[in-house]
């Protein structure tokens, strides 16, 4: 280690590497050029991040010298001898995989694993005369392999047991390329071993001699396949006769063991050596040797008493040497009686040898056995059909606070935004919605009261280790792999049980008939509904954890009860505000962090925004960010791209792989920091856009609300797709552009890039160049579109007003990912190349000192600001793209019509049949109104409107395709506003009756007792002629108020329902807003000073109603107009209010819809005009 540190200029104690030393960027990162040796450490570590498959193939290092300045040093490589100072590439991986920390070791074990490269088993420290076996830094390596001929399934490096098949040398080299055989064996095109002939490869060798190196043999099995079984393979580097420790575990773990020997000096001990070799190894030893030297073995007769034993090759013929090597491999495999074993049941043998197990040497046992007493309630097994399953059950008992997430995150969803039931009071509305929220809030704290022994157990060693951040670190990473473990044991089993009910309905649809057909097929599809349920829930990762401490957090956070927050810090053993600091801390350590919940689709702004101002507080108020995100469709490589570019570790796989929207951040270096302008990398990874999962409207909801939140948030956004149609994603950015206009976020314009996976053809920037072209002729015409509706247009008519793009210098063409056949493929060295073409770009050109960066407090406020504004905006997401958003408006205006239309008809039906019932005797009422009630039915039913404007719409339109979608929805609309005016109608016909009814009743009685009373009056007036008598005694007022209560108790009186004209008012605007696509429940503070004035009338309810119309019509610039328009409504209601209420009379809705109509109009011309004028006054201001 010395000696290398030496030619290396390499301090001799460096520092330990970690995962965030690795991905952080600097100055080597845009500039290729490598200047000195001491560079050659980075540029390897940089490589191996970026899976860069030669990374292990160093460059020379030459000095420049002038043009024409030949000297004896041009000349040396002419020279026999090699330079002294020139170092091994593998003597340089293996000095970076030493001075790493254990984390940082899995993820190079990892990253070489994806790169289909070597990895270092065994290594040797000759300085400590020390040989150890790297079991920890291959916990969380994870392969595929094929199981039958379609079947394929992920399994543990350490835990799956494989043949093993070794290959040692004994004797000095003569010439033998033992690595490049086995290069050749593995796959022809593509080398796992370094080897002789390598590029940058030396003779002198400091560090690789006694490393053991491990590579998998995982082909998709194929005809004529010259091996037919899966294996892992062992190469020990250098001449085994030096290392016993390694020879011996070898010759204890492997199935078969390849002996390359060394004849061309076969000494005595190197004929001891092959004797003890033959007699000692309880593995099958076939002993490789030059046809040309095999009678040389004659000397060594316990050799050849088996002829099987000797494996023949010739020299200088690679290809038939490789071929030979795997006939006798898969012979032997064919007939061995070795039972395979895993890495994991090594660990015994090699410490009984005497080698050192990392995992022993840094205590990781115990921690492994903590994390295994925290994880000890997880179900072990599954038993077959269970439903629901047992992970997903325990998944919510262990972590029971997410539970109540999805609740919290509707009513808020309400709170910001009310869908449902529009027509109660908005107080009463927000007030159960509220209420909703709480009871979440109480359930969570209770469930705190009594938490699970997992949850305790995490929390537990967070505050045994809580300021040890490297402590923190191991445990999360120990952790999340047994996490993930358990998920890999239960996931398969599910996945089974979905196969089989997809083939159950198949063969139903094939076998059955008839009413026996469709039950069966309700049962398979009930089934698969419920497998597939099973699926989502069973998932289970670190980021379930972390959404956990999340709801902790907000849950305490959102409790006044101090008593009950200290009794839940009791329970908990842990304070759950640290919780931030404790998210900070694995942020800084390279590990992602969740912001949008992917189940719940919803960012939980509390624990989010805590954590980004603890984030400030650490790294500093003053630091700057740029914010890189990706968007794309579902399994385009969005996360793939991110990770070759910047060496990070975003989980990548085929299908729904990402959920929600996670946060990676890449520190710059102070030398790259002085030319760039900021001091973290901000990397946003989201879900993928068009998840088959999610299908129609919700798709389309969750989608826009996504990009739309992913490009506000970045200051550049790579638009990832795969292939070279610009189809979905366009239907994206459409929606993107008009939810930009209406969210106000047109002021700091992100930057957009276009990046077309899977493009092989050189010439596809030339030939897409129409397409191109197309795609932003689409865009602007969208932007128009948009801009127009928005009332916008003078200001944006093209997309790059509010989306910074360069059709021909933003748009990368990337070809295909892997080279190979899966699974045992590697990262094409093309894609590698164009993903460092693009990330130079980004860090050289698009981010540069003359820009103005967010620090981490500003860019918290900005995602703050743009989700509440994403749950404000409703009729947006809700559509494909602008075309669709048009084609709903124009529809909704000819509805809005129609109501108008139809509303206004029944009124003059309704006051015709009023007039019939007013005019008719009481005998004749009953009859009357049946009569009304048979002709309303008639008249309603006969309008003809809606035939029309369906037949318009849904037959004629050129967008017809368009509006098929709401056919039913539009039909149902009219249904249900035909039966509501029946039923209206029929109402205050009813109730006119029965007030006639009354009347006539009074009447009658009231006339009978009237003659009752003057007849007993005039009885007593016969009786008593003096009226003094009448004066003292009252008896007429007393006899008065006797006939009046016994008049009054001798019919039965039915008030009239009073009419709520301030609900009526409410259910108008509701209507018209939603018709008009305005969202008046956004309650902002209204723009109107005036308010107070109307607060005479003493009505509470025209508050609501005055910001309502203060939403509808808020525009700064024409603000004091607008404010007399307003106010002028507001007297009209007034007074429509006073008068209704005096004559006790039923509000008319289509009043109420014509007086709104008529202000509203006058407005939008103010509007319009005030627009046009302004943009006229500001660019004579610019000019």
């Amino acid at each position: 280690m010395e000696e290398l540190s030496r030619c290396l200029n390499l301090p001799p104690s460096p520092k330990q590497l970690t995962l965030f030393d690795a991905i952080s960027l600097d100055c080597f990162m845009t500039n290729s050029k490598l200047s000195s040796r001491s560079d050659l450490p980075r540029y390897m570590l940089r490589r191996i991040m970026l899976l860069d498959t030669s990374c292990r193939k160093l460059p020379s290092i030459r000095q420049e010298e002038a043009p024409g300045n030949f000297n004896s040093k041009s000349l040396s490589f002419l020279d026999e001898e090699e330079d002294d100072d020139l170092v091994h590439p593998m003597d340089i991986f293996l000095y970076l995989f030493s001075i790493s920390t254990p984390i940082f070791r899995q993820t190079i074990v990892n990253q070489l694993a994806k790169c289909q490269l070597s990895l270092p088993l065994i290594t040797h420290d000759s300085d400590l005369i020390e040989t150890t076996l790297n079991h920890f830094s291959f916990e969380t390596a994870i392969l595929n392999r094929y199981v039958g001929e379609t079947d394929a399934k992920c399994f543990s490096a350490l835990k799956e047991p494989l043949p093993i098949v070794s290959f040692i040398r004994i004797g000095g080299s003569d010439k033998s390329q033992k690595s490049e055989l086995l290069n050749i064996i593995l796959n022809i095109r593509h080398d796992y071993f370094s080897y002789r002939n390598s590029p940058g490869s030396t003779r002198k060798r400091l560090l690789l001699d006694g490393t053991v190196e491990i590579a998998w043999y995982l082909p998709k099995y194929k005809e004529n396949m010259k091996i037919n079984h899966h294996f892992i393979m062992l190469n020990l580097r250098g001449d085994s006769n030096l290392f016993d420790k390694q020879s011996t575990f070898i010759g204890q773990i492997s199935t078969l063991v390849y002996v390359f020997v060394s004849l061309s000096k076969l000494t005595q001990e190197i004929s001891n050596q092959l004797e003890n070799i033959h007699r000692t190894f309880k593995s099958k030893v076939i002993f490789v040797v030059y046809k040309e030297s095999r009678k040389k073995l004659e000397n060594i007769p316990n050799l050849l008493e088996n002829n099987n034993n000797i494996l023949p090759i010739r020299k200088n013929n690679p290809s038939d040497d490789s071929d030979e090597i795997a006939a006798s491999i898969s012979h032997h495999l064919d007939k061995t009686n070795i039972l395979p074993i895993s890495l994991s049941q090594c660990v015994d043998i090699a410490s009984k040898i005497g080698i050192v197990c990392d995992f022993d040497k840094n205590d990781f046992a115990l921690k492994q056995q903590c994390i295994e007493t925290i994880c000890k309630d997880f179900p072990k097994s599954i038993p077959d059909g269970e439903n629901p399953p047992p992970l997903a059950n325990m998944k919510d008992k262990l972590l029971p606070l997410q539970r109540y997430f999805k609740s919290w995150a509707d009513s808020n969803r309400e709170l910001q935004l009310p869908i449902s039931d529009r027509t109660r009071n908005m107080d009463e509305y927000f007030h159960s919605a509220k209420e909703k929220q709480d009871k979440a809030r109480s359930s969570q704290i209770q469930e705190l009261l009594k938490p699970s022994n997992f949850l305790c157990g995490i929390m537990d060693e967070c505050d045994k280790h809580f300021r040890d951040t490297h402590e923190i670190d191991l445990f999360f990473v120990l952790l999340k792999d047994n996490l993930n473990s358990i998920s890999r044991k239960f996931l398969p089993i599910l996945y089974n049980q979905y196969k089989r009910w997809i083939t159950e309905s198949y063969s139903v649809n094939s076998e059955s008939i008839g009413a026996e057909r469709d039950a069966k097929q309700n049962k398979a599809k009930s089934c698969l509904m419920n497998a597939a349920e099973a699926i989502t829930h069973s998932s289970l990762g670190i980021e379930h954890v972390f959404r956990e401490f999340g709801q902790i957090y907000e849950a305490v956070i959102a409790s006044n009860d101090a008593k009950l927050k200290a009794s839940v810090k009791g329970k908990l053993k842990f304070p759950p505000t640290y919780l931030p600091e404790i998210a900070v801390h694995l942020i800084l350590h390279g590990h992602s962090f969740e912001i949008v919940n992917g189940d719940d689709n919803h960012v939980p702004l509390t624990w989010v925004s805590d954590v980004l101002t603890k984030l400030s507080e650490i790294v500093g108020p003053d630091k700057k960010l740029f914010v890189v995100s990706v968007l794309g469709i579902q399994s385009s490589g969005k996360s793939t791209l991110l990770n070759t570019m910047f060496g990070i570790n975003f989980p990548v796989s085929s299908g729904r792989c990402t959920r929600g929207l996670f946060l990676q951040m890449i520190p710059i270096t102070k030398e790259l920091r002085s030319k760039v302008g900021y001091d973290f990398l901000l990397l946003l990874d989201t879900e993928g856009l068009r998840a088959p999962e999610l299908s129609g409207g919700l798709s389309y909801k969750r989608d826009n609300e996504m990009a739309t939140f992913t490009v506000g948030l970045a200051d550049l956004a790579l638009i990832n797709i795969k292939g070279e149609s610009h189809s979905e994603v366009q239907d994206i950015l459409q929606i993107t552009i008009i939810a930009f206009m209406r969210m106000k976020l047109t002021l700091r314009k992100p930057k957009c890039i276009f990046v077309h996976q899977n493009v092989g053809d050189i010439q596809a920037g030339t030939n897409l160049m129409i397409a191109r072209r197309n795609l932003i002729d689409t865009l602007d015409e969208m932007t128009k579109c948009a801009a127009q509706q928005e009332n916008k247009e003078l200001q944006f008519s093209h997309f790059c007003d509010l989306i910074e793009f360069d059709p021909e210098q933003d748009v990368f063409y990337f070809p295909s990912l892997f080279e190979g056949d899966p699974p045992m493929t590697s990262i094409a060295p093309g894609y590698i190349e164009k993903a460092q073409e693009l990330k130079t770009k980004i860090i050289a050109n698009y981010a540069t000192k003359d820009k103005i960066f967010q620090s981490v407090k500003e860019w918290r406020k900005k995602l703050s600001n743009l989700w509440n504004s994403v749950l404000k905006e409703n009729f947006v997401f809700s559509y494909r793209n602008i075309l669709e958003i048009n084609a709903r408006i124009e529809l909704d205006s000819a509805m809005c019509c129609w109501h108008s239309n139809f509303i206004q008809a029944m009124a003059a039906v309704k006051s015709e049949f009023i007039n019939k019932l007013y005019n008719v005797e009481s005998e004749f009422l009953q009859d009357t109104l049946q009569d009304i009630n048979t002709h309303l039915i008639r008249i309603v039913q006969e309008y003809s409107q809606f035939e029309e404007l369906n037949d318009y719409f849904f037959v004629q339109h050129e967008k017809k395709v368009i509006f098929e979608q709401w056919k039913f929805s539009t039909e149902l609309y009219f249904e249900c506003c035909k039966k509501k005016e029946i039923e209206r109608i029929r109402k205050d016909c009813e109730t006119i009756c029965n007030v006639e009814r009354q009347k006539q009743d009074i009447d009658n009685k009231f006339s009978i007792c009237r003659k009752e009373l003057f007849i007993e009056v005039r009885r007593l007036f016969d009786i008593h002629n003096d009226k003094t008598y009448f004066d003292e005694t009252g008896i007429v007022n007393s006899l008065f108020d006797t006939f009046w209560k016994r008049w009054k108790s001798s019919f039965h009186y039915v008030p009239v329902e009073s009419t709520d004209i301030s609900n009526d008012l409410r259910q108008v605007l509701v209507e018209y807003s939603r018709l008009k696509q305005l969202d008046v429940f956004k309650m902002k503070q209204p723009l109107i000073l005036d308010k107070n004035k109307f607060k005479l009338i003493g009505m509470d309810e025209f508050d609501e109603i005055y910001n309502i119309l203060s939403i509808l019509h808020a525009e700064e610039h024409c603000y004091y107009t607008i404010i007399d328009y307003q106010q002028s409504t507001m007297r009209k209601l007034v007074n429509y209010f006073h008068l209704s209420k005096a004559q006790n009379s039923n509000s008319n809705q289509q009043e109420l819809h014509c007086l709104l109509n008529d202000q509203t109009k006058l407005i939008d011309d103010i509007i319009k005009n005030s627009q046009k004028m302004l943009i006229t006054r500001l660019s004579i201001l610019n000019t």
